[in-house]
């Protein structure tokens, strides 16, 4: 830009900014981007939409907020039940002892029977509805399990299973006892165990429960003191075969903790009495 010479320097300067004033006006219409407030202008308060948004969740969360004590209520009070009923079991199971050494089949009817009543009485009054569908995957996982470990104890140690099976069911034929493994036994503690208790235990805290249910319905039978090393064996068995349970419904499912249950109760209480 050429300045004539009778105009001051500071002419010129002003000049300048007004052409550059008037080219950033130019790219901000281009671009539509909002013009900044003058001072005269008023601002929006900020506490407008810090309202709107305080008055929208005061009228959305008070009710998920209810659903969810109602939900945690519900759980605590499924979980209160299972383990009441568990205690209840317990405790009779250790009154019942006497009636091991001359009515050990009454007692296992009246042990399974109270703890399938628990259950069905848990599931009912909480409302719930039990569907379990037996796919392909809880077949070869949980009969998988079963077999491979089945197996394994039957190559190993049939004739100790066969002893274990005999002092467990004592003058029981063969036909009871494979009804009771498949139609009592593993139902009723699959459904107890690895689906009312560890919904809110953990599969520790739920494995050992089952352990102990085990251990104090099969060994008044056993005559521990005279066979100490065979109870040995037998309640360490237990444990893991309740851990492995809890296990495979945490990863796999009831369904599969359910066959593989059955597979292995089968194994070690019925087919060691027909090879020995």
């Amino acid at each position: 830009m050429n300045r004539e010479p009778g105009n001051p320097p500071e002419f010129e300067s002003f000049e300048w900014e007004d052409q550059n004033a008037s080219e950033i006006e130019e790219v901000a219409g281009w671009n539509n981007l909002p013009a900044w407030p003058s001072a005269d202008e008023p601002l929006p308060p900020p506490s407008a939409i810090d309202d709107r948004d305080d008055r929208s969740n005061q009228e959305v969360h008070p009710a998920s907020r209810e659903n969810s004590r109602q939900n945690a209520l519900t759980f605590q009070s499924h979980g209160s039940n299972a383990m009441f009923a568990y205690l209840v079991v317990i405790a009779l199971s250790l009154g019942l002892t006497p009636l091991a050494a001359t009515l050990p089949v009454e007692r296992y009817a009246i042990l399974w029977t109270l703890l399938a009543g628990f259950l069905i009485g848990t599931i009912i009054t909480q409302k719930e509805s039990v569907i379990i569908r037996i796919g392909l995957n809880d077949l070869l996982w949980g009969g998988g399990w079963g077999l491979a470990l089945g197996a394994l104890l039957l190559l190993v140690g049939a004739g100790l299973l066969a002893e274990a099976s005999e002092r467990i069911f004592v003058n029981m034929p063969d036909g009871a006892v494979f009804l009771i493994v498949v139609f009592v036994m593993a139902p009723v503690e699959t459904f107890f165990f690895r689906y009312s208790l560890q919904q809110q235990r953990s599969i520790l805290v739920a494995a050992l429960l089952a352990s102990v249910w085990s251990i104090l319905l099969f060994f008044p039978t056993m005559d521990v003191i005279r066979y100490p090393f065979v109870s040995l064996i037998v309640g360490t068995f237990l444990i893991m075969l309740n851990a492995l349970y809890s296990r495979l419904r945490q990863r796999n499912g009831l369904a599969a903790a359910w066959v593989c249950q059955t597979v292995v109760s089968l194994a070690w209480l019925f087919i060691p009495r027909l090879l020995v």
